[in-house]
């Protein structure tokens, strides 16, 4: 079958989604938002033969939280945290099968500086919001450590795999994992630290991108787990 017309619907509703966010549209967000996981995963089944059933958890996990960010429920911000950690921890599984079968008599110094400056990094980043959190006195602050930790494994995961291997699949295995990153880096400055529009913006837009190079990267995975 012609998988185009959900790949389109599911451009469509994230571009309806993107204008509804910055005109604060509800109307429209409740019009677009239900549309856009379902969309790509309808590609997904019309592309890929054999179901990734790691895929199919995440995508109804990550469903899961965008309508309960619409319905709008009290303490949102620690079950959104818990189901979406839940669904990082099954993507970071995926990344650990990869490194398995690889051959690191390729890894040579230069990818070694590279895996270790983007371990720095992560670390940093991690340590840093940490103490931040810290000071604002979150409530919970130990699933927030935890979904840091997902975070920065998702991320030295994906870059080794990508320094031992650059190919599409892990190309889109590493847009993905920075996506993930990015994404709730602007989420913690917008909801702890600073109120600017834009951040809200940008997390957005990141995250449903990432449902696609999400849905890309398991359409190159190969096997159903």
């Amino acid at each position: 079958m012609n998988s185009k017309p959900a790949l389109i619907a599911y451009f469509t509703a994230a571009l309806v989604f993107m204008i509804a966010v910055v005109l604060g549209n509800d109307e429209l967000l409740l019009l677009a938002k239900p549309v856009i996981i379902p969309s790509i995963l309808f590609y997904y089944l019309l592309e890929k033969k054999r179901i990734n059933w790691f895929y199919m958890i995440m995508m109804a996990l990550f469903f899961a939280v965008d309508m309960l960010a619409l319905l709008e429920i009290q303490n949102f911000f620690i079950i959104a945290a818990v189901i979406t950690l839940c669904g990082y921890l099954l993507f970071l599984k995926g990344l650990l099968d990869n490194l398995l079968p690889l051959r690191f008599n390729k890894f040579n110094k230069s990818n070694f500086f590279s895996l270790l400056v983007c371990t720095f990094l992560l670390l940093y980043f991690l340590v840093i919001s940490m103490d931040l959190l810290m000071e604002s006195k979150e409530d919970n602050l130990w699933i927030l450590v935890l979904y840091g930790m997902v975070l920065v494994l998702i991320g030295i995961a994906s870059a080794l795999n990508y320094l031992v291997k650059a190919n599409r699949y892990t190309t889109f295995m590493i847009i993905t994992s920075l996506a993930f990153v990015i994404s709730d880096v602007f989420f913690i400055l917008k909801r702890f630290f600073f109120e600017i529009d834009l951040f809200n913006y940008f997390n957005n837009l990141i995250q449903v991108l990432s449902y696609y190079y999400l849905t890309k990267y398991y359409l190159l995975k190969k096997g159903r787990l």
